[in-house]
């Protein structure tokens, strides 16, 4: 099985779907690529309590930094909801695969742009409710 590239968006450990909860579902190997926050300090203190598990994680302060490494497996949006459809739109639109919290999107016709680019692209394009849900496993096997 090969590992597993991916980042966190933003890496702010709030509760049990921060940067915390999303190491929980890794699989032996897996390890979060990147960490960010719009704000450069906050971006630089996720990527160092990070790497206490993953000591090569890079912090990042916008998307077009994020996807332009064509190495990420798939992107983990954590973000406050107004901002998850752009940023997945974002990351899809660079071949990444998304798992977003929930809501995917601000309204319907957002979301359907995001399933047909997904679909365009063969990419997977996941949501949940809460990181533990049983969704990261089905994702982790998939990819």
């Amino acid at each position: 099985m090969r590992r597993c590239r991916v980042p966190a968006l933003p890496a702010r450990t709030r509760g049990p779907g921060g940067l915390r909860g999303a190491q929980a579902p890794s699989a032996p190997g897996d390890r979060c690529a990147r960490v960010g926050d719009p704000r450069p300090e906050a971006a630089d203190r996720a990527a160092d309590r990070a790497r206490a598990a993953w000591p090569d994680v890079h912090a990042f302060t916008d998307v077009p930094t994020l996807v332009r490494d064509a190495g990420l497996d798939a992107a983990i949006v954590l973000t406050p909801a107004p901002t998850h459809g752009s940023i997945t739109q974002a990351c899809l639109g660079a071949g990444v695969t998304v798992y977003s919290e929930r809501p995917i999107a601000a309204s319907v016709a957002e979301a359907d742009r995001l399933i047909e680019t997904a679909k365009a692209r063969d990419l997977l394009l996941a949501a949940y409710e809460s990181i533990d849900d049983g969704a990261s496993h089905e994702l982790r096997t998939t990819i």
